[in-house]
């Protein structure tokens, strides 16, 4: 049994400072008011995963906001990012091994192309999905409902 709010400000606190350091906002809404069964350590993996790539692809001035819910027996995640955003095209793509849109190997995003494929491989070991869209006007948004 996990209280969802607390749990989140122990995963975001040092991504927030990470932020401020970059002149990036991070932010909890949080709108889970009981406790929740869930594998804490799987958890705060597939938020550390999605954490990341939120603050790699987004740039000075932008936000990331990690939202949680309670929609029908379901906990919802979400990372939503006002970064670079995913093409189209990518989108079919983001969640195989070792892919990455960003194919010059630059130093600044690094990676290996597993990150998502790994926080999907969590969100499925627990029955749940994870999908992408667009964060209008711009940037990214993973949602992940898992049952409870």
């Amino acid at each position: 049994e996990t209280d969802i709010g607390d749990f989140l400000r122990g995963i975001l606190t040092p991504y927030v400072e990470m932020g401020e350091i970059s002149d990036k906002t991070v932010s909890i809404e949080n709108d889970v008011h009981q406790k929740v069964s869930v594998d804490q350590k799987r958890l705060h993996q597939l938020l550390v995963l999605l954490l990341d790539n939120a603050l790699k692809y987004s740039d000075t001035g932008d936000k990331v906001v990690v939202s949680a819910a309670i929609e029908k027996k379901r906990l919802i995640l979400a990372v939503a990012d006002t970064g670079r955003g995913i093409s189209d095209e990518a989108k079919k793509h983001i969640f195989d091994r070792f892919y990455r849109e960003d194919k010059t190997g630059n130093r600044e995003t690094g990676g290996t192309g597993l990150g998502l494929s790994i926080a999907e491989w969590i969100v499925q070991a627990h029955n749940g999905k994870i999908t992408v869209s667009d964060n209008e006007p711009k940037g990214t948004i993973f949602k992940v409902s898992l049952p409870i």
